[in-house]
């Protein structure tokens, strides 16, 4: 049941995950990444006291959870609250120093407050931790080094993103992310029809993060671009309507809002 509302969750079918996940509460009350994956969503949909609620309850069961306190960063930098988002990093890593997880949340904090020296070791200590493996870590150390100037460097960051995300793309690989990495890598090196074309089959395919997109730095350029304000345009709508749907189900129980027991776990 989690891995069917994970995959939903990826195709952008919220609403849909959110009744997966509902059901296998029925069968784990409490189980923490539920918990967790109901937040993630409903803070997405705009239900940011609701996924509160489930946030504390994972953390009830295990304190020092990953991806609680990863969305809990993400919530506070772009909430404007960047320093508090750094002291939970700070925790995060004194857990998990060598996760390339933790690294990569590091990175993006420091990225989008703006301090790309410090998000620049952090990206460099995530391509080292994972072998030189993870693909997201490569995309972010090619957009800062092309933006420091260091372009043959970053060049051979964005040709691993571009080899490895067309591979996944070709075997079959389902979701938006790879579309919306080989976005990333074209906004950077000032391709951008070809990143509007790329971002585009993000979108259909489920995207629907456009808040971070509009903060994007790597779509700086792109932003004043007509279609690329279509395609926020696009994902705001389909989020509006996702959020009228989950109001709906949530009316007739299909999916829980809140904890049915918010404190702790069961």
């Amino acid at each position: 049941m989690e891995n069917t509302a994970v995959v939903l969750h990826t195709l952008g079918r919220w609403d849909e995950a959110l009744i997966w996940m509902r059901r296998r509460l029925q069968h784990a009350p409490g189980n923490i990444i539920s918990c967790t994956n109901i937040a993630e969503i409903l803070n997405d949909l705009g239900f940011r006291d609701e996924a509160t609620l489930w946030l504390d309850k994972a953390l009830a069961g295990e304190p020092y959870y990953f991806d609680a306190h990863k969305q809990l960063a993400y919530r506070e930098l772009f909430g404007g609250q960047a320093e508090a988002a750094k002291e939970r990093v700070a925790q995060i890593l004194k857990v998990n120093p060598n996760n390339v997880g933790s690294l990569i949340v590091a990175g993006e904090t420091e990225l989008f407050s703006g301090n790309r020296e410090q998000a620049k070791i952090f990206f460099e200590k995530a391509v080292e931790a994972s072998q030189e493996t993870s693909i997201y870590a490569h995309v972010r150390m090619g957009e800062l080094l092309w933006d420091m100037g260091e372009r043959q460097q970053a060049e051979k960051h964005l040709a691993y993103v571009r080899k490895e995300c067309r591979t996944r793309i070709e075997s079959g690989s389902e979701g938006w992310l790879n579309f919306w990495m080989l976005a990333v890598a074209a906004a950077v090196s000032d391709e951008k029809e070809q990143a509007l074309d790329w971002l585009e089959k993000a979108v259909d395919r489920g995207r629907l993060y456009y808040h971070w997109d509009l903060n994007e730095p790597a779509f700086e350029k792109l932003r004043e671009h007509t279609e690329f304000q279509r395609l926020m345009e696009h994902m705001r709508t389909k989020v509006d309507k996702q959020v009228k749907q989950v109001r709906s189900r949530a009316a007739r129980g299909d999916i829980l809002l809140v904890p049915e027991d918010p404190i702790g776990l069961q």
